[in-house]
């Protein structure tokens, strides 16, 4: 896979690129990892780094492998890059209402109005107070990152909208 992926791009040849693993590769494959950095060194400068995603924003707790690459051809330029450091540490931590849009900015098409049954969630105004079998007709955001509660009126991560509903396709 990875000899493919470094082929490709050697025919390519852009400018800059970014390949994004799980960090557990480097347990796994590390030769496989070392292999497409050095294939890919006869054009790029190389940069890698583990980077923990929650770091730069992202709501999550997962580790990933980032490879950046810059072509020797920007010269010192691409010397002097580094991986950047991410924002937020233990006393700033993201959390899902700092990237969840707002209601009135999910497209109609990315609302999920099917019934639900069966549906337990925690309600953050009741400390232990579970919800069970939620109403059927409650509107639930499909985008991901919806988690929110406002007024009791409860927006959560139901289920993507397929590429077909997303563009408004039966």
């Amino acid at each position: 896979m990875y000899n493919a992926q470094a082929q490709c791009i050697l025919d390519l040849e852009p400018d800059t690129l970014c390949l994004e693993q799980v960090a557990h590769i480097m347990n796994v494959d590390k030769s496989a990892v070392t292999e497409l950095i050095n294939q890919l060194e006869a054009k790029y400068v190389m940069y890698s780094s583990i980077i923990n995603c929650w770091v730069y924003g992202d709501p999550c707790n997962r580790e990933r492998l980032i490879i950046v690459g810059i072509h020797r051809k920007f010269g010192a330029l691409a010397e002097s890059y580094s991986i950047p450091r991410g924002e937020y540490h233990s006393g700033r931590a993201p959390q899902a209402w700092m990237v969840a849009d707002k209601d009135s900015d999910v497209p109609p098409c990315m609302w999920r109005n099917d019934k639900i049954y069966n549906t337990t969630w925690r309600d953050p105004s009741q400390d232990g107070f579970i919800l069970s079998a939620l109403p059927a007709d409650t509107a639930w955001a499909s985008r991901i990152f919806r988690m929110q509660s406002t007024h009791g009126n409860h927006s959560l991560i139901a289920r993507p909208a397929t590429m077909g509903e997303a563009a408004g396709l039966p």
